[in-house]
């Protein structure tokens, strides 16, 4: 009798430590997983509120498309400085879709393919245009017109302004005397072209080399600064140029990052001081800037404040307006001279103001400097956060999605704001998940404490 006693109470102690270890085994399954999907959560969380926020890289795709959607209707009327610009976009956005490096999902695919399958048939339908219209302007720089235009010659590199560049940029003192000579740069470019009175691509005369490495510069000679050592990089005169260099003790590098820095810090001061507000056609400038070194993997100018500040200057139809606005009551005389003395340096650059008043130079700057924050953000979206991003009143984030919404049929600002679909479908999966993790751990720990308490009674 003793002996089957305690064989019945060794059994039922097996059972019920066999139970306990069933019931521990589960509970830390349960709490992995818990871990798991929790952790899940909070990175979709991350990126849904990422998107969700503006300015995001959606909001710059939207930006895009309405902008292209009205260079196509224009697309006749375009001068070359436009289509450049367009070929500048095309660029960005193909160079995005070719990375090897980071898989997008369909719907992003699909739609920056669209965007590019417009860009193209923009420049392909200008460009015979052109060739009828500009004469020997587009004779000149017919090469830079002849496929997508990519700022960085082989694989997309992103890059950060060296901030000892950054303080003597601040510190320089510009030249403000030199006055920029948009046909002595014009010249120069068409050196490296090989076209119009010069014979060989890569050609270069002292006095150009010296206007495009000189110091202490600003505004559109900057700017041209930087197109010029694109341009030679783009027909391949690196070999050339960095002899010729050497007695300027600069690399290409040190140049590009000179430059930008320069462009960087003047950006930053017309947005502080108002000017952007106050001189309207300095906008142009700015986005020239950006379109030129965002391109070039400097992602410090790529600021998302400055990207919505962009969506918000863009009109209705889509392009950009340059107007210059009635300031003589609203200015200081010191104003007014700035002002005038910025629109004569403009004028220089040769632009076309369409029958609606929209620029076609901006216009076209705007393609490039867009395609530039699409490009960045969809690689590293990380950035978009960590650069930091100004608070925006609803109101104007409302404005400012509904207009994208209403000239982009693709427009996700109002009814999905920036979300992609696999990131959304996602996230309520994980959710379901959640709940269904916690609605079963309850019933299965009342299960558990049952079938714990009638063991124990069983043993007793």
């Amino acid at each position: 009798m003793i002996t089957k006693y305690a064989a019945g109470f060794i059994s039922s102690h097996q059972r019920s430590h066999r139970l306990t270890k069933f019931t521990c085994q589960h509970q830390n399954q349960e709490s992995r997983m818990w871990r798991v999907c929790l952790f899940a959560f909070l990175y979709l969380v991350r990126v849904d509120a990422d998107d969700w926020s503006f300015p995001s890289k959606y909001d710059a795709i939207d930006g895009l498309e309405c902008l292209l959607r009205y260079m196509s209707r224009t697309r006749k009327d375009l001068n070359l400085d436009g289509v450049f610009g367009v070929r500048m976009g095309e660029g960005e956005l193909k160079s995005l879709l070719t990375s090897t490096e980071h898989r997008f999902s369909p719907e992003l695919t699909n739609r920056i393919r669209d965007l590019l399958g417009v860009a193209e048939s923009i420049s392909s339908d200008a460009v015979p245009l052109l060739a009828k219209s500009a004469g020997d302007y587009f004779k000149n720089f017919r090469p830079v017109l002849k496929e997508a235009w990519q700022f960085q010659k082989f694989r997309y590199q992103i890059r950060k302004l060296d901030d000892r560049q950054i303080e003597f940029a601040k510190k320089t003192k510009i030249k403000e005397d030199e006055m920029f000579d948009e046909e002595k740069s014009d010249l120069c470019m068409t050196g490296l072209l090989g076209t119009g009175k010069w014979k060989e691509p890569c050609s270069t005369t002292d006095d150009c080399l010296k206007s495009m490495v000189l110091e202490d510069t600003n505004g559109y000679h900057v700017t041209h600064q930087l197109l010029y050592l694109s341009l030679a990089r783009r027909m391949g005169c690196e070999g050339v140029f960095q002899r010729r260099l050497e007695k300027f003790e600069k690399s290409w590098s040190d140049l590009e990052m000179e430059k930008c820095s320069r462009v960087y810090v003047e950006m930053v001061k017309a947005e502080e001081s108002g000017k952007l507000e106050k001189d309207v056609s300095f906008r142009d400038l700015f986005l020239e800037s950006i379109a030129i070194c965002g391109p070039l993997g400097f992602f410090q100018v790529l600021r998302p404040k400055w990207l919505g500040m962009v969506l918000a200057w863009q009109n209705e139809s889509g392009c950009f307006n340059l107007g210059i606005p009635d300031y003589e009551d609203d200015y200081s005389e010191a104003e007014v001279r700035e002002i005038d003395k910025h629109e004569r340096q403009r004028k220089l650059l040769v632009d076309r103001i369409l029958s609606d008043g929209c620029s076609s130079h901006a216009s076209g700057l705007g393609a490039g400097f867009f395609a530039a924050y699409v490009h960045l953000y969809s690689l590293r979206p990380e950035l978009l956060v960590e650069s930091g991003r100004t608070f925006v009143p609803a109101e104007n984030v409302a404005q400012i999605r509904s207009k994208l919404r209403r000239c982009s049929s693709n427009s996700a600002a109002l009814d999905n704001p920036g979300k992609d679909t696999p990131y959304f479908i996602s996230l309520i999966f994980v959710i379901v998940v959640l709940i269904g993790l916690w609605r079963w751990g309850k019933l299965r720990r009342r299960v558990l404490s049952f079938t714990a308490k009638l063991a124990q009674t069983r043993i007793v």
